[in-house]
């Protein structure tokens, strides 16, 4: 995209409600309710590269696309 990246600082924060995970109630699901992910580019990029690039760094990310969509998970447990 021609833009020099001298540095990336991310921050990840989430919402959730621990009680399903621990055992105490079953009201709520387990999972988070809201996912906040802050980047901190360091960069000579004008604005309008800078979103194009996150547009598609988030469309090529594997992690943000099995957040978005639902994903088979299947559990095995074996007896050691």
């Amino acid at each position: 995209m021609n833009m020099q990246l001298d540095g990336l600082a991310i921050n990840i924060e989430g919402v959730l409600n621990p009680a399903k995970f621990q055992g105490k109630s079953n009201a709520e699901r387990a999972g988070y309710k809201e996912i906040n992910v802050t980047i901190e580019a360091k960069t000579n990029a004008p604005e309008d590269v800078l979103k194009k690039w996150i547009e598609t760094v988030e469309s090529r990310c594997p992690v943000s696309d099995n957040i978005a969509n639902p994903t088979p998970v299947k559990l095995n447990v074996i007896k050691a």
